[in-house]
């Protein structure tokens, strides 16, 4: 249903019923609109006010649905930024099996106090991934915020996601933009993908334009220039890649070369926002991919999902399966099933291009 709908969007799809479709879209998307502009006005007039934290805040998000790179990024950024901040990164949980109505403590930064099911897939991979840092899950950010404080955490905030989560104050807004479809086809949900009018880059304090690794200059270079056009004044653009980092076998830290998988016969599946972008991650590599079976993003994994690809796994001629961390997540419970699989995890990293720059901006903005 979703990619029908996509192919609608775009106008891959024709006939009457696509037409009617369409229309419908297109009223929906008026009625969103409305909604949106009218939540901002709220927002900017006064009326409805934003609550602050003593910590400082930075948002991560995106004017988009879907996959734009966000979670390889809050994982750069972190890194980057714990060596000299104590840190807490919150988030909604998305894809999270069970429903919270209070805030909920992830990690602490020693350990990991949930699983899945309750954090949410991203979250618990990069609470898993990165430590040293306090992780919450939190519907409200500023709840989230105020556990934060009351815990003795001290020092920065990331919002995961929280470019439209106006609740919550922030200090520094980092917006991402997918360089592979940046603005959708310029439409608001749902006759396109974009969250909220492009007008409303303006109010991003630095823009990354995330999976430029296979655009070319030129077409990067007018990315950048609507962008501007979007902006009262210039704002700060930084070009990130997204790159293959390693080959990890399911439930290990343990690291294998890129080079494990040339030549290689594998099953891939993933259950992402850009399942096209991991086939391409697994071509690069020189894989050899026998089968790919992508699901709805945040997908819930069911045990019959799992014996249904175990069954075509071993139907195929493929030597492995492989998944990318996200998925990897939301089948560890199955385990009476995946320990009897070769199953891998593909490990990718963010490189941004002016590091140096883009770190001097952060710092400045948050001084």
């Amino acid at each position: 249903m979703e990619d029908y709908l996509l192919d609608i969007i775009y106008g891959r799809k024709r006939g009457a019923a696509a037409f009617l479709i369409k229309i419908f879209l297109k009223a929906a998307s008026i009625g969103y609109y409305i909604i949106v502009k009218s939540r901002r006005f709220l927002y900017k007039s006064g009326i409805l006010k934003s609550k602050k934290l003593n910590n400082k805040v930075i948002s991560i998000g995106n004017i988009t649905i879907g996959g734009t790179g966000k979670t390889p990024f809050t994982a750069f950024l972190v890194e980057k930024l714990k060596h000299d901040n104590d840190i807490t990164v919150i988030s909604r949980g998305y894809g999270a099996e069970k429903k919270i109505k209070k805030p909920v403590q992830i990690s602490s930064g020693r350990e990991l106090l949930c699983g899945p099911e309750l954090s949410g897939d991203e979250l618990y991979m990069l609470a898993e991934k990165i430590k040293d840092v306090n992780f919450i899950r939190a519907r409200d950010r500023y709840s989230g915020g105020v556990m934060a404080e009351e815990k003795g955490f001290s020092g920065l905030i990331v919002l995961d996601d929280g470019f439209q989560h106006y609740q919550l104050a922030r200090d520094l807004d980092i917006l991402l933009i997918d360089g592979r479809d940046p603005f959708s086809n310029r439409k608001l949900l749902p006759a396109g993908l974009l969250r909220e009018p492009l007008s409303e880059i303006k109010r991003a304090d630095i823009i990354i334009i995330t999976r430029t690794e296979n655009l070319g200059e030129d077409e990067v270079d007018r990315i950048e220039k609507k962008l501007n056009s979007c902006t009262d004044e210039k704002k700060p653009v930084f070009r990130a890649e997204t790159k293959n980092d390693s080959i990890l076998i399911l439930d290990s830290l343990q690291k294998l070369s890129l080079k494990f998988l040339q030549k290689r016969k594998i099953f891939a599946f993933c259950g992402i926002g850009s399942p096209d972008a991991f086939k391409r991650s697994l071509k690069d590599l020189n894989a050899d991919i026998a089968e790919f079976t992508a699901f709805p993003d945040h997908y819930s994994y069911s045990e019959e999902d799992l014996l249904n690809l175990a069954e075509k796994f071993q139907n195929s001629a493929a030597e492995i399966m492989i998944t990318t961390e996200k998925d990897s997540v939301k089948i560890k419970k199955y385990r009476k099933i995946t320990d009897g699989l070769p199953i891998y995890k593909l490990a990718v990293k963010i490189s941004l291009k002016r590091e140096d720059e883009f770190m001097e901006s952060v710092q400045q903005i948050l001084a």
